[in-house]
C-alpha cells in the first residue's frame, strides 16, 4: 500500500556498476571487497612499474648500503616479520629501505644455516644501522608502525632518534575510523594490491 515513485520493474535486480563500485570500495578501503569484483581489478595486482629490489645480504653489502642511505634527503624502512609477542617485539626477517628513484632494498636478517646463508644476524647488522638511526647528521627517517621499530632497537640498545613521520599515524590522523593497514592504504590511495605478510613468506 506504500506510494512507490518508480514501477516494479525498476526494482528488479540487475547486474552492479563495478566502475561504480570500484570507486566506493577504494575511497573506503575495502580491500576484500576489491578483490572480490575479480579480474576487472588484474592492475591492482601488479606492481609498481620499474621498480627494482636488491637483496643485501652480507655484512659488507649492507655497510656498503648504509653509506648509500646516508646520502639520501629521507629514509624510509620497513621492519618485516611478526608483530610483537608477549611485550617484545619479534626478531625480524628482513629491513626494506627505499632508494632514490624507483628502486628498493631488502636486508635479510637471520641466523646463518647450512640450507640458507645469504642473511645478516641480527646482533651483526644493528650495529651497522646504529648510525642511520643515532646519528644527528643522518637523514631524518620514517615508517609504518615506526614504535615497533623503535622498540626492537631499544632493546639492542640502539636509541633512535624520533622518526619524522608514521604511516600510521598519519592514516589516523586523516581518517580515524578508517583503515591502517599498509594493504588498505596502497589499495585506497594508490590503486594498487600489495601482497600480504603471510602470502610473501
Amino acid at each position: 500500500d506504500v506510494p512507490l515513485p518508480l514501477g516494479l520493474e525498476s526494482l528488479a535486480l540487475r547486474p552492479p556498476d563495478e566502475e561504480a563500485l570500484r570507486a566506493i570500495y577504494r575511497r573506503l578501503g575495502f580491500t576484500q571487497l576489491l578483490e572480490s569484483l575479480g579480474s576487472e581489478e588484474a592492475e591492482l595486482d601488479t606492481p609498481a612499474a620499474g621498480v627494482a629490489v636488491e637483496m643485501v645480504t652480507s655484512p659488507a653489502d649492507l655497510e656498503k648500503l648504509v653509506g648509500r642511505l646516508t646520502g639520501l634527503e629521507r629514509i624510509a624502512v620497513l621492519r618485516i616479520g611478526d608483530e610483537d609477542k608477549g611485550g617484545r617485539v619479534a626478531e625480524p626477517v628482513g629491513f626494506c629501505f627505499a632508494l632514490d628513484g624507483d628502486r628498493a632494498a631488502h636486508v635479510a636478517i637471520g641466523t646463518p644455516t647450512l640450507l640458507e646463508r645469504a642473511c645478516v644476524p641480527l646482533d651483526e647488522a644493528l650495529p651497522l644501522l646504529r648510525p642511520l638511526f643515532e646519528s644527528p647528521a643522518s637523514p631524518p627517517w620514517l615508517g609504518r608502525d615506526t614504535k615497533q621499530l623503535q622498540t626492537l632497537l631499544a632493546e639492542n640498545g640502539v636509541r633512535a632518534k624520533l622518526p619524522c613521520f608514521d604511516l600510521e599515524l598519519a592514516a589516523y590522523l586523516a581518517d580515524p575510523a578508517g583503515p591502517r593497514t599498509t594493504q588498505s592504504l596502497a589499495s585506497q590511495l594508490l590503486g594498487r594490491k600489495l601482497r600480504s605478510w603471510e602470502d610473501v613468506a
